[in-house]
Order: C-alpha cells, then structure tokens, then sequence
C-alpha cells in the first residue's frame, strides 16, 4: 500500500498536529496507528468505519468517499493520548495530545504511513 503525503505538522513537547492527504486508506492506516498506541483496534474500528454501515455485522456496507468523510470529527483518547482527527474537504487533521514526551514515538509512527 503506498505512503499518504504528510502536508504539514507542528510539534510541541506534549502537542502535536498533523495535516494528511485524505484518502481512504487513512481509515486502515490511522487504525494501526492508533493500535500501536495502545488503543483497542474493535472500538476504533467501530468509530471510524460507523459511517459506512453496521461493522459489527458487515451489513449495508457503504463505498468510502471523500464526501461522506466530509466536516466530520472523531476523538480518541486512553491514558496517555488524547486525539482529535477532522475531516476535512480536502485534508485529514490528527491533533494528539500527551502528557508523555514521546514526539519521536508519534513522529515515527506517522511517517510510516506518510511520507
């Protein structure tokens, strides 16, 4: 699967902010990315695919677009992380909060799914 483009970011000691190209092997990647932060793949699932139909059943499954994932707002949050992610009309924006000094942790797990 190629890398999404990363648009741009602003890092800060507990707050990051990353611009994404929207595209819909965001949802599979930022899923994993969540993952390996410690959040629980079923519940993120379950957040962000709801807009597609029933996940839990694979029933009335609608095809991704970019419309449908317009203006929408998603948050996440366990007990080092704090994620805000918007959709926008033409860009993804992922907000993370942490009371960690783990920029380089997130930082990496980013650019393995950008570039």
């Amino acid at each position: 699967m190629r890398k999404l483009k990363l648009l741009g970011l602003k890092k800060g000691k507990s707050h990051s902010v990353f611009h994404i190209e929207k595209d819909e092997i965001f949802l599979q990647k930022f899923r994993n990315f969540l993952h390996n932060l410690g959040f629980d793949k079923n519940i993120t699932a379950n957040e962000l695919l709801k807009l597609l139909g029933d996940v839990d059943n694979n029933y009335s499954m609608k095809k991704y677009s970019n419309e449908l994932y317009q203006d929408k707002y998603f948050y996440f949050e366990n007990e080092n992380y704090r994620i805000d992610l918007f959709f926008g009309k033409e860009k993804i924006t992922v907000s993370i909060f942490t009371s960690l000094d783990d920029q380089q942790i997130i930082t990496k797990l980013i650019t393995d799914f950008c570039e």
